[in-house]
């Protein structure tokens, strides 16, 4: 397993999509972040009505859930899914031939590696935004900072090992990137319609995800995506073992 982990650690880090990926998470973040942070500091400094300041920690929330997780999805996506579209999936399954240790490594060396990743794009995106919104946003502490930058590195990681299962399970870029849309975006938005609905929703991953990361309930939040992420990743395994390469 160590070996396994291993290799996908590497194949991770020496093809540019990971790059593009990341520059393109980057902007995203920026470009999320500093458009709202100076929206809000013009608002206030207006006297807009019904104009509300926030801590410049919750930007790079916002920002996560609309935006950077799409950059991360698609990084996924092509790691796990661009395999069977080049054939490079009989090479990784000859040299792992233990079928559950495939996606299992997979999950473990993306979601660390997109966990790290996230701890300096969240402060990024804390700065940015306290940047932008000057000294008219809400203030926090450096326990508040510490919090989300670990609770967005959390949803993120998760999100690999949801997409990783997923992606396992479709088999196609395309197919993939459709259908974590549908799921972290399409879905909520659907269920917003009635009351029991929009209760429901917090057991899908994207409301679970703001859950989590806006501290509304963070343990539900958490414990939703765990499951989640458990439950794709076990239905990639079982098509793995089912259909192969």
């Amino acid at each position: 397993m160590r070996g396994a982990i291993a290799a996908e650690w590497t194949k991770t880090w020496t093809v540019r999509s990971t790059y593009w990926c990341l520059v393109a998470a980057v902007l995203l973040m920026v470009g999320m972040v500093v458009p709202n942070g100076l929206a809000i500091r013009g608002q206030l400094r207006d006297g807009v009505p019904g104009a509300n300041a926030w801590p410049a920690t919750q930007l790079p929330i916002e920002a996560t859930v609309y935006l950077v997780q799409f950059a991360v999805i698609a990084l996924v996506a092509l790691l796990v899914a661009g395999e069977y579209g080049t054939g490079q999936v009989r090479t990784t399954l000859q040299w792992v031939p233990v079928r559950w240790r495939v996606p299992a490594s997979k999950s473990l060396a993306l979601a660390s590696a997109m966990a790290v990743v996230s701890l300096p794009l969240t402060a990024l995106g804390v700065w940015l935004a306290d940047l932008t919104m000057a000294e008219r946003g809400l203030p926090y502490s450096a326990a508040d900072f510490a919090g989300t930058c670990l609770l967005v590195a959390l949803y993120t990681s998760l999100m690999c090992v949801l997409t990783v299962g997923v992606a396992t399970a479709v088999r196609s870029v395309a197919g993939t990137l459709v259908a974590m849309f549908m799921l972290i975006m399409v879905l909520p938005l659907g269920m917003q319609t009635t009351q029991f609905l929009r209760d429901l929703s917090h057991y899908v991953p994207g409301i679970a995800g703001v859950d989590l990361m806006e501290r509304a309930d963070t343990t539900r939040g958490a414990v939703v995506l765990v499951v989640w992420a458990a439950v794709a990743l076990l239905a990639g395994i079982a098509v793995l073992r089912k259909r192969d390469a």
